[in-house]
């Protein structure tokens, strides 16, 4: 099974172990860091499509675009990179892409 078919367009699953969500977007797949730009709270899973810090309330697209409140950018995303049909995830924070504003280019496309 492709791994398009296991992921819904909208859906977003969270991995506790590395802290971060992969989402799939209509434009491919990206995996945020769960914590918030603006003083990097935890950002709980999506509620209607929307990632809501609940310690300041910024909020954020599933692509992790900035849609209001004080964080002043998107969340940050981590590499993807796909191994004999898995998508892998470099969870570490050191590895985190900070962003000015998602671009289709940032989805990564199996």
């Amino acid at each position: 099974m492709c791994i398009r078919d296991r992921y819904a367009v909208g859906e977003a699953r969270y991995w506790p172990d590395g802290r971060f969500y992969v989402v799939r977007v209509p434009d491919g797949f990206l995996a945020l860091l769960d914590r918030c730009p603006h003083q990097g709270c935890p950002i709980p899973p999506p509620r209607d499509g929307v990632f809501e810090c609940r310690c300041h309330f910024s909020r954020f697209t599933l692509s992790g675009a900035r849609l209001a409140g004080p964080a002043e950018r998107p969340m940050d995303l981590l590499p993807i990179s796909l191994y004999e049909g898995e998508l892998v995830v470099q969870a570490r924070e050191s590895a985190a892409q900070r962003r000015s504003k998602y671009d289709v280019s940032q989805a990564f496309r199996p």
